[in-house]
């Protein structure tokens, strides 16, 4: 009873066992790796890349690295399997290779041991093999991943500068508009060249290779520098035609008719371009791609009739020639720090406690009776070796309206000592009453109230 149930007894003559069934396999090794290989290769080209178009990814993990994962112990087992049952029974019962080996000095332990340590081993080579085609799917996947990448990156870049040079077009449009001494000639001729480069700038946005799932949003973008072309045309024809116009409002409605193309402009691109494009990004896998923004318009005076009318009356004034006339003027209507609110005194020493991101509101209200541009505020504090200053320009200013902008100064201050805080605004044409336009202001700057 012992004998049948004695533990097995190895030894190093599996060896030779394990050596012959090499040899046999190595006759057949390529057949018998492309057999191994075709399932895998099957499930990472139908899975991987056709399910994977629809699932990419599972748990952050990419779709076709998941499948790897399994395919390679799928198939390591599935190769063990095979060897370890059918091939095994093949050689004990139908050729009777274990008959013949047995009639050798070797004990049935050592060829059960034998074809144990071959199973493993070509579940180990079979798991190479698959492993090196996975590392190549991977591989080339990552490849046309970062190539789908560049492609992307280089098209935003691409209508990035034309959206870039169309926003830096926008800026010269509202400065020109807001210039003082402007007259009819020079806004004509300046208008015109300013839509020669807003066409070609179309042009540009058209002939780009967009990636095939962001043609619809350059589209978008090519809709809306059209729109800006278009209400460029528009902005010139309306001068021309109010040359001799007598009615303020009625030239400053047919401007605000074509300034309004120029606002549509700003929205056409930011939905129809980079809403979308940015969305299309995420759907397709590239993350941190930005679709680049685009602003035409900058002043939102220029979307009001009331202060195109202005520009106009300003505008057919300088054309007509001589000095500025009526009543003009500006004055500093109130200086605060900020954040805490604080409202500066000219006769009362303001104690203000300093922060990072400390800065100062000044309000410029409109003293005179016509429409004031690029209004220059400066802020200066005594300090060593160099005193602070900061400027600021406020674009357009209507009568009566007083408009703000903060000056950052942040921890850069002299402590614990009185300091005059000035503030001045600089006089427009025109302007005789400037007693308004300078105050100083006492202050401590502390760290502790």
């Amino acid at each position: 009873m012992n004998a049948t149930y004695a533990p097995p007894r190895l030894s190093l003559r599996f060896v030779p066992v394990w050596r012959r069934n090499f040899l046999v396999w190595r006759k057949l090794a390529v057949p018998s790796v492309l057999f191994n290989l075709a399932d895998p290769t099957i499930y990472m080209l139908g899975l991987g890349y056709g399910l994977g178009a629809f699932l990419p990814e599972v748990d952050g993990v990419p779709y076709i690295a998941f499948l790897a994962a399994g395919t390679i112990c799928f198939s390591t087992m599935n190769t063990a399997t095979f060897e370890g049952m059918y091939s095994a029974f093949s050689r004990m019962h139908v050729q009777r290779t274990w008959d013949a080996i047995t009639n050798a000095p070797l004990a049935l332990d050592d060829v059960v041991l034998a074809e144990l340590v071959w199973a493993a081993t070509k579940s180990c080579l079979s798991g190479l093999a698959i492993l090196i085609v996975v590392l190549l799917a991977v591989w080339i996947e990552g490849c046309s991943a970062q190539a789908k990448r560049d492609r992307y990156a280089d098209y935003m870049a691409e209508i990035a500068a034309v959206g870039n040079a169309s926003a830096r077009l926008g800026q010269d449009v509202n400065t020109l508009l807001l210039s003082p001494g402007l007259n009819a000639e020079d806004l004509d001729a300046k208008l015109g060249g300013y839509i020669q480069t807003a066409e070609t700038q179309v042009g540009r946005a058209q002939d780009l290779d967009a990636p095939g799932p962001m043609e619809g949003p350059n589209e978008g973008a090519v809709e809306a520098l059209e729109y800006r072309v278009s209400g460029l045309r528009g902005l010139r024809r309306a001068f021309q035609a109010t040359a001799d116009e007598t009615d303020a409002s009625a030239a400053g409605e047919q401007l605000v008719a074509q300034t309004r193309r120029l606002l549509a402009s700003d929205i056409i691109w930011a939905d129809s371009f980079q809403a979308r494009a940015e969305a299309i990004a995420q759907e397709e896998g590239i993350e941190g791609l930005e679709a680049p923004a685009s602003v035409f318009v900058t002043t939102d005076e220029l979307g009001t009739a009331s202060s195109l009318a202005a520009i106009w009356q300003r505008i057919q004034g300088a054309s007509e020639g001589g000095t500025p006339t009526g009543l003009h003027g500006t004055g500093i209507a109130s200086v605060r720090a900020l954040p805490s609110g604080q409202l500066l005194s000219t006769t009362t020493e303001t104690t203000i406690i300093v922060t990072n991101n400390l800065a100062f509101e000044v309000g410029v209200e409109g003293t005179g009776e016509s429409q004031e541009v690029r209004i220059q505020v400066t802020l200066t504090i005594p300090s060593q070796p160099q005193p602070i200053v900061r400027k600021s320009i406020i674009p357009i200013l209507d009568p009566g309206e007083t408009k703000t902008v903060t000056l950052t100064v942040g921890d850069l201050v002299p402590f614990s000592e009185q300091v005059s805080l000035r503030v001045d605004v600089d006089p427009v044409p025109g302007e005789t009453n400037t007693s308004n336009n300078t105050y100083e202001y006492p202050v401590i700057f502390s760290l502790t109230p």
